[in-house]
């Protein structure tokens, strides 16, 4: 889990049209012009909080719900 100064270092740092927020040990992000498209992925997302990074979208957290 990445420490709070790493956290707050991408929380600065973001200035593209995504939302993040972080919940630990959780970051939700929000791509309103897609994920295609966005600077703020998953290996930047590693580096900056030098850290592995996964991601679901939130149908496949609906199915993993439900099973």
């Amino acid at each position: 889990m990445p420490d709070a100064r790493a956290e707050a270092a991408l929380l600065k740092a973001h200035a593209g049209p995504e939302m993040l927020e972080i919940r630990r040990p959780a970051i939700y992000l929000y791509y309103p012009q897609g994920v295609g498209r966005s600077k703020l992925l998953g290996a930047l997302l590693e580096n900056r909080l030098k850290a592995s990074v996964t991601a679901r979208n939130w149908n496949t957290l609906e199915k993993l719900i439900a099973a």
